[in-house]
């Protein structure tokens, strides 16, 4: 008898095991995410299409941003911001903003790689804060006014995707699947780092809490990839 529950108690970890992932070992955060994705479909629909662009090709790259966001800690780091990287720069501020988690760098380097790319002339708005503006705190307030922007955040992360496609051509011969691993990890790490670098990078666990709590980790990507089967993405128009 004792080994027999034994065998059921060894068959029923193996099973959980098998069946491990963010959703079922983080349900609450896999929940607020959720939330925040189903308040978000008929914009992100509306932006995507825009661009020639589907909601499940683009939403699960930064949906795992959103199962750790805090209002608490995005008011406070919106606010340092404002202080710090409008008046000094983002040497001294840049904490990120939002759902989808945005750092004022981030966008910097988009601005740079879309300035320099003929490719990308599609999104040249994203450079563009008046002409009359010349003076780079101004700049820098403005581009903070439009991280706190659900329908500009939407805008960003378009265009990340669009840029991911022209730097790196042969993805596109590869699965959604595929692709949606490399550019949400770029998404996480920095697109800036080598290919080599983001590839390491995609089955690295290190979400949600880093080195603070190593061994509940998943990989970034991988997350990003459980949310793109969610049904409510998967089957969105």
């Amino acid at each position: 008898m004792r080994f027999f529950i034994f065998f059921l108690i060894l068959i029923f970890s193996s099973f959980s095991f098998l069946n491990d992932s963010f959703s079922s070992r983080f349900p609450r955060e896999y929940f607020n995410a959720k939330q925040i994705l189903l308040s978000k479909l008929p914009l992100a629909d509306s932006v995507c299409k825009t661009f020639g662009l589907k909601i499940k090709q683009v939403l699960p790259i930064a949906l795992p941003e959103c199962a750790r966001f805090s209002n608490l800690s995005d008011k406070i780091e919106s606010s340092t911001n404002y202080y710090l990287n409008a008046s000094l720069g983002s040497s001294c501020g840049n904490f990120s903003i939002g759902h989808f988690q945005m750092k004022p760098t981030f966008i910097e380097q988009m601005e740079r790689e879309v300035a320099k790319t003929s490719e990308l002339k599609q999104f040249s708005f994203i450079n563009d804060y008046g002409k009359t503006i010349s003076d780079e705190e101004t700049i820098r307030k403005k581009r903070l006014h439009r991280l706190e922007s659900e329908w500009w955040q939407m805008r960003y992360l378009c265009c990340f995707y669009r840029l991911m496609e022209y730097k790196y051509p042969a993805l596109r011969l590869e699965t959604e699947d595929k692709k949606l691993l490399f550019f949400s990890a770029a998404y996480n790490v920095g697109f800036n780092l080598s290919e080599k670098q983001i590839r390491e990078w995609i089955n690295r666990p290190s979400f949600p809490s880093g080195k603070i709590d190593p061994k509940k980790n998943f990989p970034y990507a991988s997350v990003a990839l459980e949310f793109s089967k969610d049904p409510q993405i998967l089957n969105y128009r």
